[in-house]
């Protein structure tokens, strides 16, 4: 599903909302997400979807044994609910 695809249902079920405020809302989740998650908190999206959670991965650069790198990421770990619904 793409973004507009999602704007599309997500104003479907909504008649109160335009897809210009649908859209509002999702680029303000994503830029709060982003914000959270540089800043090293967790974001828990209730019980029905799951937890994004900030990671930094830590390695040893190829060829040299004294140099090292890490490398900042996110996880997503879904909620049970979420996993029973997908099985």
């Amino acid at each position: 599903m793409t973004k507009q695809e999602l704007i599309t249902a997500i104003a479907s079920l909504h008649s109160t909302l335009t897809k210009s405020d649908v859209e509002s809302v999702l680029t303000s989740f994503g830029n709060i997400l982003t914000k959270e998650l540089s800043t090293g908190n967790s974001i828990n999206i209730g019980r029905d979807i799951g937890t994004f959670k900030p990671v930094t991965y830590t390695g040893i650069l190829p060829g040299q044994p004294n140099s090292s790198y890490s490398s900042n990421s996110v996880k997503f770990k879904p909620s049970a609910a979420l996993k029973r619904a997908l099985n």
